[in-house]
């Protein structure tokens, strides 16, 4: 069996998966991320999940990631 060449892919994302990393985003916030995605991701590094939940987060800060508890940290003297 002589398969065909295949002289092009394309790997799809979708709003879906952007919100199964950040749930508490709308589906026009989900949207932008995947613009920024689209339009700035890195060649040599591609975009996976953890790219995904980056970008996000650049765009959208949680809770989680602007919350700073300085009492867990050692006093520097």
């Amino acid at each position: 069996m002589i398969q065909s060449m295949i002289q092009e892919i394309a790997i799809r994302w979708h709003l879906k998966d952007v919100q199964s990393v950040r749930p508490d985003l709308s589906d026009e916030q989900a949207s932008i991320v995947l613009n920024r995605l689209e339009n700035n991701h890195d060649a040599t590094i591609g975009i996976n999940w953890e790219v995904i939940e980056i970008v996000a987060d650049i765009q959208y800060p949680s809770a989680e990631v602007t919350e700073y508890d300085l009492s867990d940290e050692e006093e520097v003297r």
